[in-house]
C-alpha cells in the first residue's frame, strides 16, 4: 500500500545543506525534498501520494512534528 506522506521538516533541518534531506513523512519516514521549478517545468502534477513535500500541500501547518 501506498503512503499518504505528509512531511513535516525535520530537526534542524536547516543544517542538511542538500534539498533532500530537509523533509520527512510523519508516517513512514521517508525523507524527501521541496517540490522546485523543476518539477514544475517537467509538468509534474500535485497529488496525495507523490514523494516531495509540496508546502501548505502535502505539510504539517507549522512544518515541524
Amino acid at each position: 500500500m501506498t503512503c499518504a506522506h505528509t512531511f513535516a521538516r525535520r530537526p534542524f533541518w536547516w543544517l542538511h545543506t542538500k534539498r533532500w534531506y530537509r523533509w520527512r513523512c510523519v508516517h513512514c519516514e521517508f525523507i524527501t525534498r521541496t517540490y522546485d521549478g523543476a518539477d514544475r517545468w517537467a509538468v509534474r502534477p500535485i497529488h496525495p501520494h507523490m514523494s516531495v513535500a509540496v508546502p501548505g500541500y502535502n505539510t504539517t501547518r507549522k512544518g515541524n512534528r
